[in-house]
């Protein structure tokens, strides 16, 4: 339940601690979908914080909101899906929650695109780690 690491970091370390598949992903999914959901809730307070630690960060967010918003019209809620379900850095619930919280989302609705992205990265990783 740590940004950055979360739901990836937690699958590496379960999968290199030969944790039960079942398990380790059931509450990578569990553990990163609260943080994201926390963050949502918390993103405007977490925004501001943020913006004093790193404003040139938050200076490039907002400015990039605007294309955002014209591209997340037109996919909606498979677009915040997608990026939380993509296992790569910087994508994840932490950052879609904050994505979600600056766009002022529905909140049921980016809940789920919160949960369903996590068990797609979660699955992805899983694949990856069948694979090898």
């Amino acid at each position: 339940m740590t940004p950055v690491l979360e739901l990836r970091g937690g699958m590496i370390l379960a999968w290199s601690l030969k944790l039960p598949w079942f398990l380790s992903f059931t509450i990578c999914v569990i553990g990163s979908t609260i943080l994201g959901v926390f963050t949502f809730f918390l993103g405007e307070l977490l925004i501001k914080i943020l913006r004093y630690m790193i404003p040139s960060y938050i200076e490039k967010v907002e400015k990039k909101k605007e294309e955002f918003i014209r591209n997340y019209e037109k996919w909606g809620y498979i677009a915040l899906t997608l990026f939380v379900g993509i296992p790569l850095p910087g994508t994840g619930a932490f950052t879609g929650a904050l994505i979600a919280g600056l766009l002022e989302l529905e909140t049921i609705k980016t809940i789920l695109s919160l949960l369903l992205g996590n068990v797609l990265a979660a699955l992805l990783l899983s694949l990856f780690f069948l694979i090898r």
